[in-house]
C-alpha cells in the first residue's frame, strides 16, 4: 500500500527521498576504508590509512575530551595530544579514542595505560575484540563472533579479520575453562587506591590468556611505546605476562613502567583491561591483602567454587599450595567449619582458574591431569623472546608446573603434592593458633 502522504503530497516524498540519499552519503563518507579501499563500519581509517582531523568518537561518559592547558586537542596524533603533549581526558578521566582508533564493541583484549585519571597515554584496549565472554561452550553469552575471533574488527560488529593467532582450541572436557572470555565473574565492589577508580561486582574475569595483537591494535602498541605498532605483534595463546614481556622486547621498551605519572602496561594496576573491562591477573583492588586472616572472597567461577585473594593468611604471609587447577581445599571465611574446595588468585599464570577442580574422586588435579582436558596442551611449543630471555612454550595450554611451565616437559610437581601433605598440619595448626578468625 502507498503511504497517504505520497499519493497527497509527491513534493514531500521527494524532499524526503533526497535527504535519506544525502544521509547515506554523509555516512557512507565516514565509513573507514579496507585495505582494498572499500568502506568498512568500525574504524576512522581513510582510504591509504591516513587520519582527518575530526572531532572524535564521543566519551563513554557523553562528556567532550578537553585539555588540562585549555588548548584544542589535536586528534589526528595517535594518541590525541593537548599543547603541551599530554593526553586528553573525559569529565570522567578516561582517555578519548582518536579517528582511527579502535572502536567500542566487543570485548577488546589489548593494552591499557592507567595514570592518576584512571587512563594513561595508550588509551583503553582494542574493542570489538572476539570470543567476548566465553562460557563453558566456548561462545560467551554475546555471542559476539566464533570463538578465538582473535583481536578483531574494530566498530560495533566487533567482527574482522583476526589480529593474530586468534583461534583457540575447543576441549570437550567439563573440567577445562574457556580459553578465551569468561572464567568468573566479580562478586564484590573494589577501588583502585591510586586513580580512585571504582569497580562494580559482576565485573567480568577472564582465563590468563589473550587472543593475540595484530595490526587491529597498532594505535594500542604504539601507546605503549613501540615505534611502529607492528613490531609488538604477539599471537594469541600467550598469558598476559608473558605477552607483556614479549611486546616490550620485541619494541625494546620496559613494560610495565610510570611515566610523567601515568601507569603504562598491558594491564591496569588492578589487572585488567579495555573499555569492555575484564580482569585477568591480580585482583589486588578487591580484597584487603592486610586482612589479617585468610583472603576474601573476590570472584565466582563458572562452576560455581568461589575464587579468593592470593593469601591463605595476610598476616603471616601464607601463600596456599594450589594444584593445577589453582585450587585446593580448606577453610574459608564462608566456610569456617569444614574444608571446601576453592580457588586462590595467584601472581603467575593460570593467575585465577587453570581448569576447573577438583577431580571427579575429589582429588586435587596434578599437570598432567589438567594437561589431558585441553587439547592446546598438544607439544606443539613455540619460543618466545622476552627481556629475560628466551623460553618454550605451549601455546593455549593453561596447566603451569611448579617451575612456571607450560611445556609438559620434565614437569616439576607442584608443592601441594610434594611438600603438602607433610606440612598441611602444621600449617593449618599455625594458623588457627595466629588468629581467631580461623577454626
Amino acid at each position: 500500500m502507498v503511504p497517504a502522504c505520497i499519493k497527497l503530497c509527491p513534493w514531500a516524498a521527494g524532499l524526503l527521498i533526497a535527504a535519506l540519499l544525502l544521509q547515506g552519503c554523509e555516512n557512507d563518507s565516514a565509513k573507514p576504508s579496507k585495505p582494498d579501499g572499500s568502506a568498512q563500519p568500525g574504524s576512522g581509517a581513510q582510504p591509504g590509512g591516513s587520519m582527518q582531523q575530526s572531532k572524535p568518537q564521543p566519551c563513554d561518559d557523553g562528556s567532550e575530551p578537553a585539555c588540562a592547558d585549555k588548548s584544542q586537542p589535536d586528534f589526528s596524533s595517535k594518541p590525541p595530544k593537548c599543547a603541551n603533549g599530554v593526553n586528553p581526558l573525559c569529565a570522567d578521566g578516561s582517555q578519548p579514542r582518536a579517528p582511527g582508533g579502535p572502536g567500542k564493541g566487543g570485548s577488546g583484549n589489548g593494552p591499557t595505560g592507567n595514570g592518576p585519571s584512571g587512563n594513561g597515554p595508550s588509551g583503553n584496549g582494542p574493542s570489538g575484540n572476539g570470543p567476548s565472554g566465553n562460557g563453558p561452550s566456548g561462545n560467551g553469552p554475546s555471542g559476539n563472533g566464533p570463538s578465538g575471533n582473535g583481536p578483531s574488527g574494530n566498530g560495533p560488529s566487533g567482527n574482522g579479520p583476526p589480529g593474530g593467532n586468534g583461534h583457540a582450541p575447543a576441549s570437550s572436557s567439563k573440567h577445562a575453562a574457556p580459553m578465551l572470555g569468561d572464567v568468573a565473574k566479580t562478586v564484590v565492589t573494589g577501588t583502585d587506591v591510586r586513580t580512585k577508580k571504582a569497580f562494580s561486582a559482576g565485573e567480568n574475569v577472564y582465563g590468563p590468556f589473550e587472543a593475540g595483537f595484530g595490526s587491529q591494535q597498532d594505535f594500542i602498541l604504539e601507546g605503549l611505546g613501540c615505534a611502529q605498532g607492528s613490531l609488538g605483534h604477539v599471537a594469541g595463546g600467550i598469558d598476559t605476562h608473558t605477552a607483556e614481556q614479549m611486546v616490550a622486547s620485541q619494541c625494546s621498551i620496559t613494560l610495565p613502567r610510570v611515566d610523567e605519572g601515568n601507569y603504562i602496561s598491558l594491564l591496569d594496576e588492578c589487572g585488567g583491561h579495555t573499555r569492555d573491562y575484564h580482569f585477568h591477573e591480580k585482583l589486588t583492588c578487591l580484597y584487603d591483602a592486610t586482612s589479617g586472616a585468610h583472603s576474601t572472597k573476590v570472584a565466582e567461577a563458572l562452576d560455581g567454587k568461589l575464587i579468593y585473594g592470593k593469601w591463605e593468611h595476610t598476616t603471616n604471609k601464607a601463600l596456599p599450595l594450589l594444584d593445577a587447577c589453582g585450587g585446593h581445599f580448606g577453610r574459608t571465611p564462608e566456610s569456617p567449619d569444614a574444608d571446601v574446595y576453592h580457588y586462590h588468585v595467584q601472581d603467575t599464570a593460570p593467575f585465577t582458574v587453570g581448569c576447573f577442580g577438583p577431580n571427579d574422586d575429589n582429588s586435587l588435579v596434578t599437570v598432567e591431569q589438567c594437561r589431558s582436558f585441553y587439547s592446546g596442551c598438544d607439544g606443539n611449543l613455540v619460543t618466545v623472546n622476552t627481556p629475560q630471555g628466551s623460553k618454550e612454550y605451549d601455546d593455549w595450554c593453561p596447566c603451569y608446573d611448579a617451575n612456571g611451565s607450560n611445556t609438559g616437559k620434565e614437569i616439576a610437581p607442584l608443592a601441594v603434592f610434594t611438600k603438602g601433605r607433610l606440612l598441611k598440619s602444621e600449617q593449618q595448626q599455625q594458623l588457627r593458633g595466629s588468629s581467631t578468625n580461623l577454626p
